[in-house]
């Protein structure tokens, strides 16, 4: 079926985008809402997305001009639909109001015309019925800012004829959209599936005092290559939408949810400031602080406040030894201990490697990574290491009984003065700090992998940890090139897992439920937050037996499905991610990193 008169319902925020999106790709649009004055303002939007097009689309002023003739406008029903191929309905949304739209546009319209609602939480089978023609109606839903964040989630219902579906997948090409297949009906499609949990989780670490809102966007940001955190993302959407979803939670029984409403409240909504489009929210515009280029740089440490000399690392895996490499590179004198020689000449392999990365990522010069090999030694004698150890950084495997062993030895053999920390991703300082001689230099800093561009140091201390003692491992963070992630209480997965953990388990659960593959999943993520990569290439990079493991100690049926899944059609199969060439993605080379990935 040929396409070439386009109805929009609505003419608010998106459905003005909408008409907008498609005059401009050279459809023949009709306008219609209820009232004259709307159009108007409608009309005055129009001007402000010309300039805008013009700025980032490179159109040209005669672009423009044909995009505004293409569009008409209407309040009377009837005539809005007279000709259309299609129609896109960007009402407010409310059910029963869809459903008198509806059951009044059905009797209106022609027999050819196909039905298309933006609807972002409701869902197509919900009001099918109404529609008079359900085969010819599916939800084709947009994002704000369509010309730059082009996703074009389309969704059926069981009744919905596939030639339709397919038609609009098409549609949504032509208009410039990158289309994102649904495969079955689910509540916030795709990109709300992710979103909603990931900027949640950043509410709640703000709300209760774990971190302020610049420490969430910058561990984001850095933990994982994002251009914005959540905290940011709240602006662009605007305080008024996750107060008016906590409200109506809160109202459905949730009433955890209510220090949520409140603070938003008082901060925010009683004072006017509700994110970009009142010039403050949790930052202020134009320029806001996320935006400028020394927002994720890391500050200077204030060395005077630094007494530590002699570091030892305990533990070469992964990150153990990444640890032990960043500090010697920043001039301390770092010694790598673990059980047995074996294990260290293992872990001396990667050095090379690891330099190759620094030069590639840093620029270090020959004589930087030279001073660096110098500055690091082994020893598998965990008495020898500790001696006249300041600091000692504990990256063993994340178990309570082997970390509760490490810790009993460690307070035996070192010094008074050595301060006690800990890599720990799940366990509290405070499920640990009893296992030392210590408890009040005793101290949690957690590291990212890839921590020479992932240079997070998140630093969480217990009730009993010596403030002093916070203080001079924020200041050794810094010492060592880290951005530190100073969190205000004990939290469980800190921040970066906080807000990476409920993304991962989304993304997974869209693909374990059939609702999307991997690579929608990914470009939907991508394009909506000018992400680098998604949570299934996030899921390679971690390793499919790390996801496995977490994922199956999440009580629950979904994440069991997620798992069982996981180990059938990856693991069982040697699909392990990144390390064995083949996960979601297949190395080198994935497709995510690919220039047409998002085209």
């Amino acid at each position: 079926m040929k396409l070439e008169h386009i109805t929009v319902f609505g003419s608010g925020v998106l459905g003005a985008q909408i008409a907008f999106q498609t005059a401009f790709h050279g459809y023949t649009v009709v306008l219609y809402d209820i009232a004259d004055d709307l159009l108007a303002k409608a009309n005055e939007k129009f001007d402000q997305f010309g300039k805008i097009y013009q700025q980032d689309m490179n159109a040209s002023v005669a672009d423009i001009e044909a995009t505004l003739a293409r569009i008409t406008y209407t309040t009377d029903l009837a005539r809005s639909v007279a000709d259309a191929d299609l129609t896109i309905e960007a009402i407010p949304e409310n059910i029963q109001l869809k459903k008198d739209f509806y059951m009044k546009l059905g009797k209106l319209a022609p027999e050819k015309t196909i039905f298309c609602t933006n609807s972002s939480t409701l869902l197509p089978s919900q009001f099918a019925a109404e529609t008079g023609r359900p085969a010819k109606f599916l939800a084709l839903h947009f994002a704000n800012q369509i010309w730059k964040y082009n996703t074009a989630e389309i969704m059926g219902h069981p009744g919905t004829d596939p030639a339709v579906f397919e038609t609009v997948v098409e549609f949504a090409k032509s208009i410039g959209m990158v289309p994102i297949m649904v495969k079955k009906e689910t509540p916030g499609y795709v990109l709300n599936s992710m979103l909603t949990p990931f900027l949640n989780a950043g509410m709640q670490l703000w709300t209760k005092g774990i971190a302020d809102p610049q420490t969430i966007d910058k561990t984001w940001m850095l933990g994982t290559g994002s251009p914005i955190g959540p905290m940011a993302f709240y602006d662009i959407i605007g305080i008024t939408t996750p107060y008016n979803i906590y409200k109506l939670q809160v109202e459905h029984g949730k009433q955890e949810d209510q220090a949520v409403l409140d603070k938003l409240k008082t901060d925010f909504i009683d004072q006017n400031k509700l994110g970009l489009s009142t010039g403050e929210g949790f930052y202020t515009y134009p320029n806001p602080a996320y935006q400028k280029p020394d927002f994720l740089k890391a500050p200077p440490a204030d060395l005077s406040k630094v007494s530590i000399k002699k570091v030892v690392v305990a533990g070469s895996g992964v990150l153990g030894y990444q640890i032990a490499v960043q500090t010697a590179f920043h001039g301390f004198d770092v010694t790598v201990y673990d059980i047995n020689d074996e294990v260290l000449n293992k872990a001396k392999g990667k050095f090379t490697a690891l330099t190759d990365a620094y030069k590639h990522d840093l620029n270090a010069t020959w004589q930087q990574l030279d001073a660096t090999a110098t500055r690091l030694s082994y020893s598998s004698d965990l008495a020898d290491a500790l001696n006249d150890a300041d600091l000692l950084i504990e990256a063993v495997p994340e178990t309570l009984a082997i970390k509760q062993d490490f810790w009993e030895k460690a307070s035996a053999a070192a010094p008074a003065k050595t301060i006690f920390v800990s890599n720990s991703s799940t366990l509290l300082p405070s499920q640990l700090a009893p296992f030392t001689n210590r408890p009040e230099h005793f101290i949690n800093l957690h590291f990212a992998n890839h921590i020479h561009i992932r240079n997070t140091a998140e630093i969480m201390g217990h009730a009993a940890t010596d403030p002093a003692v916070y203080e001079q491992i924020v200041e050794f963070a810094k010492a060592i090139g880290m951005m530190p992630i100073e969190l205000h209480k004990e939290q469980s997965g800190y921040v970066l897992d906080s807000l990476l953990i409920p993304l991962l388990i989304s993304g997974m659960g869209l693909w374990a439920s059939d609702v999307a593959d991997p690579a929608t999943i990914d470009k939907t993520w991508m394009i909506a937050t000018g992400a680098l990569f998604g949570p299934m290439a996030i899921l390679d990079k971690n390793g499919m037996n790390t996801n496995y493991n977490v994922v199956k100690a999440i009580p629950g049926e979904l994440t069991q499905h997620i798992a069982e899944k996981m180990k059938t059609e990856l693991i069982d199969k040697g699909k392990l991610g990144e390390v064995s060439g083949e996960g979601f993605y297949t190395y080198p080379n994935p497709a995510y990193e690919q220039n047409d990935f998002l085209k």
